[in-house]
C-alpha cells in the first residue's frame, strides 16, 4: 500500500493556512507545537512585511529587497543571527537586538566570534555540530535545542536556513524561546 502522509493546518491570521504533512507517520505533540509556532511567526513577519512595503512606497520609492531584510531581521522579536560558515563553524556577522537582549551579549562583543562556543552548552556541542552540518547541507533545519541565555538555559525552536553568497557560504537562524509553553503543558 501507498503511505499517506498525515496532515496538520494551522490559520495564519487571517492570511491563510499553513499545511504540513509527513509521509507514513503520525504527527506528535511537538510537531503541532512547532507548526504553531512557525504559524505565529509567518503571520507576524507578514504584518511586518506589509508594514514595511506601506513605509517604504513613500516618497523614497521601493526599498531594495536586502533592505527590507535588514529591516525585518532587525525588528524580529526573537533573537536573530547571520552567520557566515568558516570552515563549517559557523561566525557571528551580525544580531539583532532581541539576540542581545536575550543572550546578554552585545553585537560588538560577539561579531567574528564562534556561534556555538558563544550560546551553546559544553553538553550540546556535538549535536550544535550535527545542526550546522544538516542546516548547511539541505539548506535549512529546524530543531528544539537549549542554549544558554543572559539568565539561565532556555529550550528554543531554532529555525536555520543556508545559502550561498558570491563571497562566501551564509546562513541566518532564528530562536523562539519555547520554555514557558513547554513548562505549562
Amino acid at each position: 500500500g501507498v503511505a499517506i502522509p498525515e496532515h496538520r493546518i494551522e490559520q495564519v491570521g487571517d492570511r491563510g493556512v499553513l499545511s504540513a504533512g509527513i509521509e507514513g507517520a503520525t504527527i506528535g505533540e511537538p510537531d503541532r507545537r512547532l507548526l504553531s509556532v512557525l504559524a505565529t511567526d509567518a503571520d507576524a513577519a507578514l504584518c511586518r512585511l506589509n508594514r514595511e512595503r506601506a513605509e517604504s512606497t513613500g516618497a523614497q520609492g521601493a526599498a531594495r529587497p536586502a533592505d527590507r531584510f535588514h529591516r525585518l531581521f532587525d525588528r524580529l522579536p526573537d533573537p536573530g543571527i547571520d552567520v557566515e560558515f568558516v570552515e563549517d563553524e559557523p561566525i557571528i556577522r551580525n544580531v539583532n537586538d532581541a539576540f542581545e537582549e536575550t543572550f546578554g551579549y552585545e553585537a560588538s562583543a560577539v561579531l567574528n566570534s564562534s556561534l556555538n562556543d558563544t550560546i551553546v552548552p559544553d553538553e550540546y556541542e556535538a549535536e550544535a555540530e550535527r545542526l550546522d552540518e544538516s542546516t548547511r547541507r539541505r539548506g535549512h533545519d529546524t530543531a528544539e535545542v537549549e542554549r544558554q541565555t543572559v539568565d539561565d538555559r532556555r529550550t528554543f525552536l531554532f529555525r536555520g536556513f543556508s545559502y550561498s553568497a558570491p563571497e562566501a557560504e551564509r546562513g541566518f537562524g532564528i530562536y523562539t524561546d519555547l520554555t514557558d509553553r513547554i513548562e505549562q503543558e
